[in-house]
This record gives structure tokens, sequence and C-alpha cells, in this order.
């Protein structure tokens, strides 16, 4: 194959520039300690790189962690 970006390159490069477009980025990451019975991952929800109106200049930062189900998927705080 010719070249010198592979397709792993470039949705690398999409995605990063999707996150300099952004106002808001969600992501979704397993967690670092491995896998826990009552927790599958973390939520975090953060700024992008354009802010939209003053609204979301103040916006905070914030982590939940999450686990799916049989049921679906619950979102919590850590600690509850």
């Amino acid at each position: 194959m010719s070249g010198s970006s592979s397709i792993s390159t470039q949705c690398a490069s999409f995605a990063l520039s999707l996150a300099h477009e952004a106002s808001i980025i969600i992501s979704l990451r397993l967690l670092d300690t491995g896998m826990a019975r009552d927790v599958s991952g973390v939520v975090r929800i953060t700024r992008g790189g354009t802010e939209v109106g003053e609204s979301l200049h103040d916006m905070e930062e914030h982590e939940y962690l999450y686990q799916v189900g049989d049921n679906g998927v619950r979102v919590f705080e850590r600690g509850q």
C-alpha cells in the first residue's frame, strides 16, 4: 500500500478535527483498573475547542460512571 497515512491515522486525524470544532465533547472509556461487576466505564463531558454562546463559557467538566446491564445503561456519580 502506497502513501504515508494508514486508515487509522486518517480516522484519528478526523476525530481530532471534530473535537476542535465541537462545543461539547462526550467521551466513553473503560475503567483504567479493568473490569468491575458494578461499573462498566466512565462518561466524561468536557468543553470542546469551539465555544458557542456565553452559557458554555462557564460550563463545568464532569465525569460519571456507567454500568451496562440487561435492562439498559445506568449512569451515576462516584460514591452513589
